[in-house]
């Protein structure tokens, strides 16, 4: 890479302009289930669980990947993110005709007050948050603006898959170059001392064919992987029953060798709710 190399000022931007590429790698070399699957697993989770879903909620919905299948199957769907750039990005890839309504907000804040049929998160995106505090100040804030007898779906990274990457990059990075996009990206993790706890360093270089130059963007996001036992206390606390683990939106129980740990709870109420005994913690026993 013999040109000259700027940095950008604004590396959230640039990166989130690519992000549908960096997706696809994840899709292939970190076996992150594909956008069509994560909506037919949601599909069928809401089938099997009645009445009929119309109004789902995105927390987290960066471009707008599930967004866009979810619209697709005649959900009424709105995003939230903290990202003005990532909104954009949904915005067009969801064009003007789409039954879609965006929101700029952070989690903990759903500064909604409707109700929504469903409420998703995926991604990963419930990984990045720092502390058990704010995670269930995230699960009470779903919580809130979920109908009772509605679920609550979201995944988060499994200690399996963040020990894979830090293996994986722990001699180099390791990335990919696409010449038709004039971009080459590079992904390392780290394992600082906080117990649990990954950073992942983000590099991309865009060519700018006219000048003959590249501009770089970096990121680091720290991620935490908790146990689902944990995961699944918070959730009951948070007032949600029936909580299940399942394997990267597939329809069966996560295991010791699950990537991506699929999360589906359930706010008590609705037409058809049963009286419980007591709360699910989860499907099956929680990682070692």
């Amino acid at each position: 890479m013999g040109s000259h190399v700027t940095e950008s000022v604004t590396p959230n931007d640039e990166m989130a302009g690519n992000y549908d590429v960096i997706a696809s790698w994840f899709l292939t070399d970190w076996h992150e289930a594909p956008r069509d699957q994560v909506a037919e697993f949601m599909q069928g989770i809401w089938e099997e669980h009645g009445p009929p879903v119309n109004k789902v909620l995105e927390l987290c919905c960066g471009p707008g990947l599930t967004l866009g299948e979810l619209v697709r199957r005649g959900y009424d769907v709105t995003g939230l993110d903290a990202s003005p750039a990532q909104l954009e990005l949904a915005k067009q890839k969801l064009g003007p005709s789409a039954q879609a309504r965006l929101v700029e907000a952070e989690l903990p804040a759903i500064p909604l007050e409707e109700q929504f049929d469903a409420v998703v998160c995926a991604g990963g995106a419930f990984t990045y948050v720092p502390n058990s505090t704010v995670l269930l100040q995230a699960f009470q804030a779903a919580h809130r603006v979920l109908r009772p007898g509605g679920t609550f779906i979201f995944d988060l990274f499994s200690e399996t898959l963040m020990q894979r990457c830090f293996e994986y990059t722990e001699d180099a990075p390791r990335g990919f170059d696409l010449e038709s996009r004039g971009l080459t990206f590079f992904l390392a993790c780290h394992r600082p001392a906080a117990k649990d706890s990954y950073d992942l360093t983000f590099v991309q270089f865009v060519r700018n064919d006219t000048t003959q130059t590249y501009t770089r963007s970096s990121a680091v996001h720290r991620v935490h992987t908790r146990p689902q036992e944990k995961v699944t206390d918070l959730a009951v606390r948070a007032g949600f029953r029936r909580v299940e683990v399942f394997d990267n939106y597939r329809h069966q129980p996560s295991g010791p060798e699950t990537l991506y740990e699929t999360y589906v709870a359930v706010k008590p109420g609705g037409p058809s709710a049963q009286p419980e005994a007591s709360p699910r913690r989860a499907a099956h026993p929680p990682h070692p």
